[in-house]
């Protein structure tokens, strides 16, 4: 009976104990949703934190990259985004297995935030724009077919803001190692780390 008694106790603490996770801090962000995925090298992997800083609780964590032997590479976690503030964005979703026959997994299902300076895309636009708004100024040519680069030769270096499907980063030529980044907004994005982007209807 006493033991019946400790376990029946044990059903009641439960619900107590979880009420005490860490809440996710989701005010003042920016609203977005587009793929990304890990840059971080640690070979530890990523902390998943529940606010925009790197003192908020960490509640979840992100491996490092995987080999796939049978892809003959090796490929970061992807996530999907769903905002941003203070340079640091809101992910959910987060997956490994997208690639070669290794079955997809997720690894933290969400929301959660980790810092913009971890976060790589593939650049699917040939411009990178003033703002996030189609009718902003472009202010950098991101194609160029006599010297044979297009979108997808720049690496992301930093992303500080998400908005709808658009992105503030800082990318660099990564084919030219004399190359300044630029910073700017690229309206399409992707996670995809195998191909290119489609442009998702924009120049």
């Amino acid at each position: 009976m006493r033991y019946a008694l400790l376990i029946a106790a044990a059903f009641i603490a439960a619900p107590a104990f979880a009420a005490t996770s860490p809440k996710v801090d989701t005010s003042g962000a920016t609203s977005c949703s587009v793929g990304g995925y890990l840059t971080d090298k640690d070979p530890k992997g990523t902390n998943v934190r529940s606010g925009p800083s790197a003192t908020a609780p960490v509640i979840g964590h992100l491996p490092p990259e995987t080999v796939d032997r049978s892809a003959g590479d090796s490929f970061a976690v992807e996530f999907t985004i769903i905002g941003s503030k203070n340079g640091w964005m809101l992910i959910k979703d987060a997956k490994t297995g997208q690639y070669g026959d290794k079955p997809e997994k997720t690894v933290y299902a969400g929301p959660g935030w980790i810092s913009g300076a971890l976060v790589g895309f593939t650049i699917g636009t040939s411009s990178l724009r003033s703002g996030p708004s189609s009718t902003d100024k472009p202010i950098a040519k991101l194609s160029d077919r006599d010297k044979g680069y297009g979108p997808d030769s720049f690496v992301v270096k930093r992303v500080y803001e998400c908005r709808g499907s658009a992105v503030d980063v800082t990318i660099v030529l990564v084919t030219d190692p004399k190359a300044k980044p630029i910073r700017g907004w690229s309206r399409h994005v992707c996670s995809n780390q195998v191909t290119t982007c489609d442009t998702g209807g924009e120049d």
